[in-house]
């Protein structure tokens, strides 16, 4: 079984690419008997959902509506896109 800051780690990458199979069992079995590392994954997941909406707000105000730079929140926008599933799988 693999350890909780390995896990962690899986669930960080899980939000940039897909996993291997063999990191998706390893992780899923972790999950199973850590209500630890569930409890990251809900809010990693709750934090990149808000991440998004913030983005998609942004984008709906008015040039110079916000003190952000427009490059800064491109490479916000873009990075979130190239995201994994939402579900941390």
């Amino acid at each position: 079984m693999i350890s909780c800051r390995k896990a962690s780690e899986l669930i960080s990458l899980s939000m940039d690419r897909p996993l291997a199979l063999r990191e998706r069992l390893a992780l899923g079995l972790h999950l199973c008997s850590c209500s630890m590392c569930r409890a990251y994954r809900r809010q990693a997941a709750f934090i990149r959902a808000a991440a998004r909406a913030l983005i998609a707000r942004m984008e709906q105000l008015a040039p110079g509506t916000l003190d952000l730079p427009p490059a800064a929140a491109g490479r916000i926008a873009r990075a979130l896109q190239r995201g994994g599933g939402e579900d941390g799988s």
